[in-house]
């Protein structure tokens, strides 16, 4: 294992392929380089090998018969011999082949010699030897391969043969300088544009962050809009309410007042005719005639007395977030009489048909807000003006714990295109007249927020009676108990 960025090299060996020993012999030292992504490369190692065949064949033409020139390893094997057959014993598995066996006097000396030694080995010949190291790590995990260069000569051709070797190893070292020097001019080409392109994502990480706080702000402000919107069209429903409740009294109210003025009239001649002499006949028509103004009075008023309970339980509801017991069908009949003027000015048939039998935990007054803004929005976009139509309320137990309410008509029906958003703000094809587009939002938030219910729209297939359009809405029986 080498730790990045040590280098490791191999021992001198023969090349192999497939593991055959490539023929001719291929002497070869590989090197290898670490990498790491963080380094920014891939993870894996870098090898390159050195075919030394070409050193070895130079090598070899320069023995000569004074010349003895002789590689070993680091193990005293020969990778260089005038005999070939001495040679690479290590890789043909010749373990006699050595110069530890052939000379153990001068192996010895060459192992216990650090550096560079010159031997006198016998009177007719000059021995020297020079470990070359092919590689130097400051890493304890790597290996100091080295290879010794043995020659026996005379002194004159000692001094040229050292040179020569000398000479190859510094070119070794130069390739490899050269292979170290091409990676970092390299690395910092690529640590070059990686600074410019983090310069370049802070900038448009800054803008990014300006963009995103305007937008923030933005939503902060359609939200307040939203808010207002919403509870400007609840005041307008209301106001609607009451003006058409207004409008409702006036008859009751008018009747009333007419048979208290006729009863008026009939006192104030019955008074005359009591200062002149008052007649049995005359006495009597006048009791019988104010008794029918004072019942047509009654009856006035009680219908005034129904119109303001009713506006006044819807007002109480409405104006309570608390859960109460409640009866749906109360809660129908309350709205139908609030709405009846609203109905009149149409020509749109609204029914009701309920088939509810168990009382209701819940919150009437948004109960009859969401069953009202369906009415009322069946009525301003399903039907065009003076289209006459039929608007369906119906309710119905589904067990014990959901009761089903639905608001159908037969009218033009939803554009397909508007469906999937049907129920998010500002959604409307009225926008010309003047609508919101938050009638269904602010319906299905109440539904699925406040009354813990669920909300949908059914299509046209599955509707009875050529109906068009139903919005079907689900609520718990007891809410408190969810």
């Amino acid at each position: 294992m080498v730790s990045p960025p040590d280098i490791y090299t191999s021992a001198l060996d023969l090349n192999i392929e497939h593991q055959v020993i490539v023929d001719p012999y291929q002497p070869t030292i590989r090197v290898t380089y670490r990498t790491l992504a963080e380094d920014h490369l891939v993870n894996g190692l870098l090898v390159v090998n050195f075919d030394l065949s070409e050193l070895f064949t130079q090598l070899r033409a320069s023995i000569e018969p004074l010349t003895q020139l002789q590689v070993l390893n680091s193990n005293g094997y020969w990778l260089l011999n005038k005999q070939r057959d001495k040679e690479w014993g290590f890789m043909l598995s010749l373990h006699e082949q050595t110069l530890a066996v052939e000379s153990p006097a001068l192996w010895a000396k060459i192992n216990n010699s650090a550096a560079e030694k010159i031997v006198s080995f016998s009177e007719d010949a000059l021995m020297s030897f020079f470990k070359l190291a092919t590689f130097t790590s400051n890493s304890s995990l790597a290996q100091d391969n080295h290879i010794i260069i043995l020659a026996g000569s005379a002194v004159h051709v000692f001094d040229s043969a050292f040179n020569q070797a000398l000479m190859y190893g510094f070119i070794c070292s130069f390739i490899l300088l050269l292979f170290s020097g091409a990676y970092l001019y390299r690395d910092y080409r690529f640590q070059l544009k990686l600074l410019n392109a983090s310069i370049l994502l802070k900038g448009e990480q800054l803008e990014l962050t300006a963009a995103n706080k305007q937008l923030k702000k933005y939503v902060t402000q359609q939200q307040q809009l939203q808010d207002d919107l919403v509870e400007a069209q609840k005041l307008s429903s209301l106001g609607m309410m009451v003006a058409g409740i207004a409008h409702e009294m006036n008859t009751p109210v008018g009747g009333a007042v007419i048979a208290t003025s006729n009863t008026q009239a009939i006192s104030k001649k019955l008074q005359e005719q009591i200062d002149s002499g008052v007649t049995k006949t005359f006495l009597t028509q006048s009791l019988i005639s104010m008794d029918d103004n004072l019942q047509l009075t009654r009856i006035n008023l009680d219908k005034a007395v129904q119109h303001i309970k009713s506006f006044k339980r819807m007002a109480i509801d409405r104006a309570s977030d608390q859960l109460v017991s409640c009866d749906i069908n109360k809660i129908v009949d309350d709205l139908f009489f609030s709405l009846s003027p609203r109905f009149k000015a149409t020509r749109i048939d609204v029914q009701k048909h309920l088939d509810v039998t168990l009382l209701l935990m819940s919150r009437p007054g948004i109960i009859s807000q969401i069953i009202e803004n369906l009415i009322l929005n069946a009525i301003e976009h399903a039907f065009a003006e003076g289209e006459s139509g039929v608007i369906q309320v119906r309710a119905v137990n589904l067990g014990k714990d959901i009761v089903c309410i639905t608001v159908a008509d037969n009218g033009k029906g939803i554009d397909s295109s508007l469906i999937d958003n049907l129920f998010d703000p500002f959604v409307t094809t009225g926008r010309k007249d003047g609508h919101t587009g938050l009638g269904l939002y602010m319906v299905h938030q109440w539904v699925t927020k406040i009354l813990q219910g669920r909300m949908h729209l059914v299509q046209n297939k599955h509707l009875p009676d050529e109906m068009t359009t139903q919005f079907e809405i689900l609520l718990p029986i007891d809410i408190s108990t969810i």
